[in-house]
């Protein structure tokens, strides 16, 4: 049985007025009900302060602050956080009633884990359904893709305080965010296990101009950046950083080798990677199993539309 006061559910606020009372409302009717909900309102213009005020339910924590952005909020409200786990919640989306217990009992049976997502149903503006993202949920699979982009939905994690406090919290350097919560998930994971819930617990609300569907958004050259430095710490031997940069662009879709010669080449290098990150990892035979069967099933369905356009 989990413990009282145990969690912190974390929301920060910038003109979320449209979508907020659904929102807040999702997290106080959780069928896990003992925990404290920390709502910093990062300087909005709108009515999100007095929607917030509004609620007099006890564990909700009220703090306004003048606007300093997203990764400023969420460290003055884990500055307020009390309990050994900390739910992420976004301003616009909702979050289903048996979430934080469905993840309070992964994280109390796996202490290897330092932060966990779950599945997500992306919704549009007015909450219709569109679809679901076939993120990881494997550990391994899941670190493992972290080296070439987020797997985990922000909205959905749920994090282990001391993972916090070894790593440090969300970095406010311009240069390396967004994305904030990328950015922590790789070196949460230099040091503690990533996973996520293969069920849905979340909707995930986004909007026309949302940057998490814009490829041509800064964020993809952060991203990148990022990614290379996860693909550094391995230590491959004999694989520049351009090389790297052509491994993910390969993984996450981005590139197509122009011939066999080029393929041949993204592939030995994608291997070599794969290897050290076994070695890195120290993984288990059912690991490296694991790692090997989800890599072979995914390069299959890369090459063979390549194959076909070269013959």
């Amino acid at each position: 049985m989990i413990s009282r006061s145990r969690l912190t559910v974390l929301m920060s606020v910038y003109n979320g007025a449209p979508y907020l009372r659904e929102s807040v409302e999702s997290i106080l009717r959780q069928s896990y009900r003992d925990f404290r909900f920390v709502v910093v309102d990062d300087g909005s213009t709108d009515a999100s302060a007095a929607i917030l005020m509004s609620y007099r339910d006890p564990r909700v924590v009220f703090i306004p602050q003048e606007n300093r952005g997203l990764a400023a909020a969420l460290n003055r409200g884990l500055g307020e956080a009390t309990g050994e786990f900390i739910a992420r919640q976004d301003q616009d989306d909702i979050s289903l009633p048996g979430r934080l217990a469905a993840q309070l009992r992964h994280m109390e049976e796996h202490p290897e884990v330092g932060v966990l997502g779950t599945r997500a149903q992306v919704v549009t503006a007015d909450g219709s359904p569109t679809f679901v993202p076939q993120q990881a949920t494997h550990p391994t699979i899941v670190k493992w893709m972290l080296l070439f982009g987020n797997q985990l939905t922000h909205s959905s994690v749920m994090i282990r305080r001391r993972a916090i406090e070894t790593v440090g919290a969300y970095t406010t350097d311009p240069g390396r965010q967004p994305p904030e919560d990328y950015e922590l998930w790789s070196r949460i994971a230099g040091r503690w296990e990533v996973a996520n819930l293969p069920d849905v617990w979340l909707k995930n609300r986004e909007v026309p101009g949302s940057m998490t569907r814009d490829a041509n958004h800064p964020l993809e050259g952060t991203v990148a950046k990022l990614s290379l430095e996860n693909m550094r710490r391995l230590d491959v031997p004999g694989i520049s950083d351009a090389r790297l940069n052509r491994i993910r662009d390969f993984v996450v879709g981005r590139g197509v080798p122009r011939g066999p010669g080029e393929m041949l080449a993204v592939l030995r290098d994608l291997w070599t990677l794969e290897r050290r990150f076994c070695m890195h990892q120290r993984l288990s035979a059912r690991s490296m199993l694991a790692l090997k069967l989800h890599n072979r099933r995914r390069l299959l369905r890369r090459i063979l539309p390549t194959a076909t356009k070269v013959r």
